[in-house]
């Protein structure tokens, strides 16, 4: 069998390292304003597409493969505009990007439609649950604090009804 000829971007794994880092040293080097940084970040961008097609098809099931697609891309440009090659290599960075982007998305894909999203939420407990927390809390707080002021001045848990000293 004849070997595979390579049928993908040559920046896309390890022999990709030089293009890669020569893009992102010039990305680095240029003002945010300046007109040469959007074609070196496309290039960024297309250049690994195909590793975001391959992770939207790794995560495809019931989603549709073109909503995980769009997920992985929008994890690829905040990768390649957030990177700090000073910090990181570039393809592990991009790559768990991408499949946190693609996992957020089928969270709240699966998310019931009611239920409040995680932005929403927060840190706050729906109204009800809130009150009978704090009721049971109350509740807890006045047993808890029932039995040593009974036991200091000898009466039941139940209330000082009636001193257990007398005769």
């Amino acid at each position: 069998m004849a070997p595979r000829q390579p049928d993908h971007d040559p920046m896309l794994g390890r022999d990709g390292d030089p293009i890669r880092a020569a893009l992102f040293a010039r990305l680095s080097a240029l003002a945010d304003g300046d007109p040469e940084r959007g074609p070196i970040r496309d290039r960024l961008i297309t250049g690994h597409l195909p590793l975001a097609a391959h992770i939207a098809k790794c995560y495809a099931g019931r989603d549709s493969e073109a909503e995980l697609l769009r997920s992985a891309c929008t994890g690829l440009i905040e990768a390649v505009d957030r990177f700090d090659p000073a910090e990181d290599d570039f393809l592990t960075f991009a790559i768990l990007s991408m499949t946190d982007a693609v996992r957020c998305h089928r969270r709240e894909a699966t998310r019931p439609q009611d239920a409040p999203s995680r932005a929403d939420r927060g840190d706050a407990r729906p109204a009800p649950v809130s009150r009978a927390m704090e009721a049971t809390l109350a509740e807890l707080d006045r047993r808890l604090l029932a039995a040593p002021v009974s036991g200091s001045l000898r009466t039941s848990h139940a209330g000082p009804r009636a001193r257990t000293d007398q005769p």
